[in-house]
C-alpha cells in the first residue's frame, strides 16, 4: 500500500477540523494507498516543516492571516518543485492566480466532500507519477565486465578513492573507474559536487556551514574551494 504525506493548512480551527474529518474519510474509503495528515494553522510553520520533514500533497487556504495560500505555495514549491499542491477557497475568480504555482486544483467553500475527494485523487495521481518519473531514472555501470543499472534515487553520495569512484547507495556500494566528472553528469538533477572527490544527493544533506555539509546519516564532508557557494544554494532552494 502506498504512504502519502499531506498537510493541511488552514488559520481557521474549525475549518481545519471540518477538513481533516473529511480527508480521514476519504483515506478509509480506499485501500490502494493511505494518508499521513500533517495539520497547520500557519503558513510559516508549514514552510518551515518541510525544510525538514518531506510533504506529497500540500491542501492550504487561500485566506489566511499573514502568510497567505498562494504565498504559502510559492514558498513550498521553492524548497519542493515536485510537492503537489491545490487550494480551498470562497473565491471563484481564484482560478487563474492557482494556476501559477502549478496548483492541481481548487476546492470552493463551503467545503463539500465529493469535490474535495475527486481534487485529492487527481493529487494523488500526479504524485504517482512524479514518483514513477524519479523511479525510472537509473545509473548503468560497469563491474567486473557486468553492466549493473542502479536506481538514481537510491544514491547517497559518491566519492573518489584513488583511481575509483564508489557509489554509496541505500543498501550497497559499487567501484567503478568512470571519473567523477562523468557521474555527475550522468547522476544529473537533484545531485550536486561538493569537492573534488564527492557528489552529494542534495536531499540527504541535513546541513551546510562554511567548510563542511552534514548528511542526514552523520557523514560530514569537507567541501571544496570554489565549491561552498553552490552547495549552500541547492542546500537552501531544495
Amino acid at each position: 500500500m502506498e504512504s502519502y504525506r499531506v498537510g493541511l493548512c488552514d488559520d481557521e480551527k474549525r475549518m481545519l477540523k471540518i477538513n481533516n474529518h473529511y480527508m480521514k474519510e476519504i483515506d478509509e474509503e480506499y485501500e490502494e494507498f493511505t494518508l499521513e495528515l500533517i495539520n497547520f494553522m500557519a503558513g510559516k510553520d508549514i514552510v518551515e516543516y518541510i525544510k525538514k520533514e518531506p510533504l506529497d500533497i500540500a491542501i492550504l487556504d487561500v485566506d489566511m492571516i499573514g502568510m497567505d495560500g498562494m504565498e504559502v505555495a510559492k514558498n513550498l514549491k521553492a524548497v519542493n518543485e515536485d510537492i503537489v499542491v491545490f487550494f480551498i477557497t470562497g473565491h471563484s475568480e481564484f482560478a487563474v492566480e492557482a494556476f501559477d504555482v502549478d496548483a492541481i486544483g481548487y476546492v470552493m467553500k463551503p467545503v463539500d466532500k465529493d469535490k474535495l475527494e475527486r481534487t485529492l485523487l487527481k493529487a494523488v495521481a500526479k504524485v504517482r507519477e512524479i514518483k514513477s518519473r524519479e523511479k525510472q531514472r537509473e545509473l548503468v555501470i560497469t563491474v567486473s565486465n557486468l553492466k549493473k543499472r542502479i536506481p538514481v534515487d537510491e544514491i547517497i553520495y559518491i566519492e573518489r578513492v584513488q583511481t575509483q569512484c564508489v557509489i554509496v547507495t541505500k543498501k550497497e556500494e559499487y567501484r567503478v573507474y568512470d571519473t567523477i566528472t562523468d557521474l555527475v553528469e550522468k547522476v544529473g538533477e537533484g545531485f550536486i559536487r561538493a569537492s573534488q572527490s564527492f557528489i552529494l544527493k542534495i536531499s540527504e544533506i541535513s546541513k551546510v556551514t562554511y567548510k563542511e555539509a552534514t548528511l542526514k546519516n552523520g557523514m560530514v564532508v569537507s567541501l571544496g574551494r570554489g565549491f561552498t557557494k553552490e552547495v549552500k544554494k541547492a542546500f537552501l532552494e531544495q
